[in-house]
C-alpha cells in the first residue's frame, strides 16, 4: 500500500487531482494513511463504499442493458479477471418488500468489476465533475 501512495502521489503532481476517493471498508483506511504520510496536502477522501455500492451497480447493469460498455477494448488477461468477478455478482433481495437490495459477490474479489462501476458513474455525468456526497465520507 505505500508503494500504492506514492503512485498516487506521482500522479497527483501531474495531474492535480481535484478530488480522490479511496474505499475506506476494509484496508483503505491504511492506503488513506499511507498517502498522507507521502504526502499530507494530497486531496485523498475515504468512503464508505458499501453504503454506495448499489447504485453504483443499479447504473452500471443499466449501461450493460443498453450496450454501452465494451470490454473489448480491454486486454485479453483483464477483460476475463473482469468477466469472471461480474460474474460472481448477484442481486440480493430482503426478505420481505421493505429490505432494501444488495448487490453481492460470490467471488473474494470484486476490485474489477467496483472500479468499472465507479468509472462508469464519472462518464456518465459527461463533463460535469462528479462529487460523491459528503454523508458517503467516512473519518
Amino acid at each position: 500500500q505505500f508503494e500504492l501512495a506514492k503512485i498516487i502521489d506521482k500522479y497527483d503532481k501531474i495531474y492535480r487531482f481535484r478530488r480522490i476517493y479511496v474505499d475506506s471498508t476494509g484496508l483503505g483506511d491504511a492506503l488513506v494513511d499511507c498517502c498522507k504520510h507521502v504526502n499530507a496536502t494530497l486531496p485523498i477522501y475515504p468512503i464508505n463504499f458499501k453504503e454506495f455500492k448499489t447504485p453504483l451497480y443499479k447504473n452500471l447493469e443499466k449501461q450493460f442493458e443498453f450496450r454501452l460498455i465494451n470490454l473489448s477494448l480491454c486486454d485479453e488477461w483483464h477483460r476475463f479477471k473482469l468477466i469472471d468477478q461480474l460474474q460472481a455478482q448477484y442481486w440480493e433481495h430482503g426478505k420481505d418488500h421493505d429490505s432494501p437490495e444488495r448487490i453481492r459477490a460470490i467471488a473474494p474479489n470484486d476490485d474489477y468489476p467496483d472500479s468499472l462501476a465507479l468509472a462508469v458513474a464519472c462518464q456518465d455525468r459527461g463533463y460535469e465533475y462528479t462529487v460523491i456526497p459528503d454523508e458517503f465520507l467516512s473519518g
